[in-house]
């Protein structure tokens, strides 16, 4: 400290003025401690609140992530639906297309058949035709050979 000591005071032992300033220094530095402590307080304060944001935004990271893992598991089991429904799709087509096939077939023949039946209709029209023919022949043969006529 810097005091200046007067020529009749005592060498060594504080004077009133010395207690003062020491104990104002005192004073000053628990205050300064104070000040200190409160800070330290305070920041901790402030870190427990930051440490809680961040434990409050994990839980919602953890929470969001596990809503897109089962939105993922939903979409996955949506596509494996979609994929079998693809392919009984598929395999009805298949099925139609051949049915299909089966029923062109089954026309021709239906046609094929029609034109035999028109062909023996038209057979049966010229073959009932010739009998006539031959019978209406036949009659006058029989009415010509009458005796008596």
């Amino acid at each position: 400290m810097n005091h200046i000591e007067s020529p009749d005071s005592d060498q060594g032992l504080p004077t009133f003025e010395d207690d003062r300033q020491v104990a104002e220094v005192k004073r000053r530095k628990a205050e300064l401690v104070r000040g200190a402590s409160e800070t330290a307080r305070a920041a901790a304060e402030v870190r427990r609140e930051i440490a809680a944001e961040s434990q409050k935004r994990a839980e919602l990271e953890r929470i969001s992530a596990e809503d897109l893992r089962e939105a993922a598991e939903e979409d996955r089991i949506l596509a494996e639906e979609q994929r079998r429904l693809a392919e009984d799709l598929r395999l009805a087509a298949e099925e139609l297309r051949k049915a299909a096939e089966e029923a062109r077939v089954a026309a021709e023949e239906a046609r094929m058949a029609t034109e035999e039946a028109r062909l023996a209709a038209v057979e049966t029209r010229q073959a009932v035709e010739e009998v006539r023919k031959y019978w209406n022949s036949v009659q006058q043969r029989l009415a010509a050979d009458k005796p008596g006529d």
